[in-house]
């Protein structure tokens, strides 16, 4: 067993490779299928790798990267042609921060990963929407990036999107509802032009784990925000809802269009975490006020809900564990109906029973716990 654990350890790791410096000898290259570069090496990759083009994986991890502002120097037509080469049989890329030539050289036909995270680059190259087997793409921490390519609906094998930190994105790319095979979205920035809207999200029904939802405060309609079918969608964890920031000063009409949208964007009661920004609504949604909407919900943050009067009924939960309210000034009362919640029951019930964390940060107006029905102190159960 021990020689059989060597000759599968040997196999393995003669097709790996990590290069550091300039003086390792290429042939210790033979036969390689996955490279780890250096910043240096990156530079000189289409020299160490000359002849070969079964190179499965190249990462250029950026943590090598010491300056995140090293650009390659410009490039000739044949240096790139070279480039492409070595990069057509790629099965996964990982380099960041990318210089542009080498998004420029992307034609790996048959690439399933890129990572580009932490990049300085303002727009992806329409060389991307070329990548037909592409099943995973990261791009987290671009914070320069404004726009993904107008042709990433042809991805139609694309499962994993990463676009946390993208702080840039000013929307989707046209008609992104046609990547219906996607089940990690980790953000959605709604657009106002045809084809940018919530509604397509309507088809993408594997969506799971987390999904943010930003600039909501473009959505026209509540029937418009129901066509995201958020409530089908029961394999999303995590919700993050984000309107623009100076709706909270809007006059009362914006304030009801705000209301009718929150309503129509109810999620699956699965949902485990919640987060609320810049809501401009007076009150919460309907569906917040049931308490078997939250009986999986494990935290609850809102924050920049300054003309919000109340929170989700979620005092009587046995699941929440976080709780952060933070910059609600016309919050008086933490726990509201506090009898009609508790249903008469003869045993008291204890607020909050499994909460480890709760932060509460500017709410000037809040001034007592909870109060009954007829907006009197109460007292809290199993307190």
């Amino acid at each position: 067993m021990h020689d059989l654990m060597h000759d599968l350890a040997k196999y393995v790791t003669d097709e790996c490779a990590s290069i550091e410096v300039s003086s390792q000898q290429k042939a210790l290259l033979k036969g390689v299928c996955h490279m780890k570069m250096s910043k240096a090496e990156l530079e000189h990759i289409s020299g160490l790798c000359k002849g070969r083009t079964y190179i499965r994986t190249l990462l250029a991890p950026s943590e090598s990267w010491e300056d995140h502002n090293y650009n390659f120097p410009s490039r000739s037509h044949k240096y790139i042609k070279e480039l492409q080469q070595v990069l057509a049989s790629l099965r996964a890329l990982h380099c960041p921060p990318s210089p542009i030539v080498i998004c420029k050289a992307i034609n790996a036909k048959h690439l399933r990963y890129l990572d580009l995270s932490g990049s300085d680059i303002v727009r992806l190259p329409d060389s991307i929407c070329m990548l037909y087997n592409l099943q995973t793409l990261r791009l987290i921490d671009c914070q320069n990036m404004q726009q993904l390519p107008e042709d990433m609906a042809r991805l139609t094998k694309l499962i994993h999107l990463y676009l946390f930190g993208c702080d840039s994105l000013k929307s989707m790319s046209p008609n992104f509802g046609l990547l219906n095979n996607l089940h990690i979205l980790t953000t959605f920035v709604v657009g106002t032009r045809d084809g940018l809207g919530i509604e397509q999200l309507k088809d993408l029904q594997c969506l799971s784990n987390s999904l943010e939802l930003l600039n909501l405060s473009k959505i026209k309609s509540g029937e418009n925000a129901k066509e995201a079918n958020l409530n089908q969608k029961k394999t999303l964890s995590e919700l993050f809802f984000s309107w623009d920031q100076e709706i909270d000063d809007g006059p009362r009409d914006i304030a009801c269009n705000v209301e009718e949208v929150l309503q129509c964007l109810e999620p699956h009661s699965n949902i485990q975490k919640l987060e609320i920004r810049g809501y401009g609504g007076l009150e919460i949604s309907q569906w917040m006020r049931k308490p078997e909407m939250f009986h999986c919900l494990r935290e609850l943050k809102m924050s920049g809900c300054t003309k919000c009067k109340s929170i989700p009924v979620i005092w009587f939960s046995m699941s929440l564990e976080i709780l952060v309210l933070q910059k609600m000034d016309n919050l008086t009362t933490l726990c509201n109906n506090l009898d009609v919640e508790c249903g008469g029951c003869i045993t008291p019930l204890r607020i909050f029973p499994r909460l480890k964390e709760m932060t509460l940060i500017e709410l000037p107006s809040l001034e007592i716990w909870a109060e009954n029905s007829v907006g009197e102190p109460g007292n809290i159960p199993g307190a």
